[in-house]
C-alpha cells in the first residue's frame, strides 16, 4: 500500500513537471514570434541623425571628464614636487642671507589704501649694511635736503635698485631717514592706532602718520616716492619735505 501511495506521488510529480516545461515551451514560442513580428515591422525603420548627435556628444562629455580628471591628478602630482623643490630653495636662500651680514634687508613703502590694520604703501625700501660717509659719486638724478637740523651728520648713502635711502643722526639718538623711489613699489606700514593726517606738500598731497614717538611722512610727486621717517617733530619733518632739492 505503501509502496503504490510513493509510486503515485512520483507519477504527479512527473506530470506536474511535465506541464511546467510544455508551457514554459510553449510560452518561448510565443516570445519568439512576437520578437521576429516586431524585428520585422521595425527594421527598415530610420533612425534620426540628432540621435546620433546625441550619442557623439555624449561619448564626448565623457572622454572630456576622463582628461580632466587625467589633467587633474598629474597637476597634483607636479604641484607636489614644485612645492618641495619651492621650499628646498627657499631654505638654501634663507641660509646664505642669514649667513652674509651685508644682504641683511629691511622692508618699508608708500601710496596709501589704509585698512583696518595696515596701510598698503606702493614702495619698497632695502636698506643694507654697507654704509658710506658721503653720496655715492655715481648717484644721478636724486633729490637732497637743502635743510637738515644743527647737530646732524650724514650716517649713511644706499641704493638698491631703484630706491635711495639717507640716513642723518645726532649723539642724541636722534635720526631722519629720508628714501625716495620710483613709482611701483609696494609694502605695508603699520598704522592701528595711529594719528593720520592729510597734508599738501607743494601742491603734492601726502599722509603723515604718527605713532609711538615716531613720524613717517609719505608722498609724491608724479616722479618720485618720498618718505621720511624721524622720531623728531612733525612740524621739524615737514620742514625737510618742503626743501628737497633735486641734483
Amino acid at each position: 500500500m505503501k509502496k503504490q501511495f510513493s509510486e503515485e506521488i512520483e507519477r504527479l510529480k512527473k506530470l506536474n513537471q511535465m506541464f511546467l516545461y510544455d508551457t514554459g515551451y510553449k510560452h518561448a514560442e510565443n516570445i519568439d514570434e512576437k520578437t521576429d513580428k516586431l524585428l520585422a515591422e521595425f527594421k527598415d525603420i530610420e533612425i534620426p541623425e540628432s540621435l546620433d548627435k546625441w550619442f557623439l556628444d555624449y561619448n564626448k562629455k565623457i572622454e572630456k571628464k576622463k582628461r580632466i580628471k587625467r589633467i587633474k591628478k598629474t597637476f597634483v602630482k607636479i604641484s607636489k614636487k614644485i612645492a618641495v623643490i619651492f621650499i628646498i630653495t627657499s631654505l638654501i636662500s634663507s641660509i646664505i642671507m642669514m649667513s652674509v651680514e651685508a644682504i641683511r634687508i629691511n622692508f618699508f613703502n608708500m601710496i596709501i589704501d589704509t585698512y583696518q590694520k595696515y596701510s598698503l604703501i606702493s614702495h619698497q625700501e632695502n636698506i643694507g649694511n654697507n654704509f658710506k660717509s658721503k653720496l655715492p659719486d655715481e648717484w644721478k638724478e636724486y633729490y637732497y635736503p637743502t635743510f637738515i637740523p644743527d647737530n646732524f651728520e650724514l650716517i649713511t648713502a644706499e641704493e638698491f635698485g631703484n630706491s635711495k635711502y639717507l640716513t642723518f643722526e645726532n649723539k642724541l639718538d636722534q635720526y631722519i631717514k629720508i628714501i625716495q623711489s620710483s613709482m611701483n613699489f609696494e609694502s605695508q606700514i603699520d598704522t592701528e592706532g595711529a594719528t593720520i593726517i592729510e597734508i599738501d606738500l607743494n601742491g603734492n598731497e601726502g599722509m603723515l602718520i604718527e605713532k609711538d614717538n615716531r613720524v613717517i611722512l609719505i608722498w609724491n610727486n608724479d616722479e618720485r616716492i618720498f618718505r621720511i621717517q624721524s622720531n623728531l617733530d612733525r612740524n621739524t619733518i615737514l620742514k625737510i619735505a618742503n626743501n628737497l632739492e633735486k641734483k
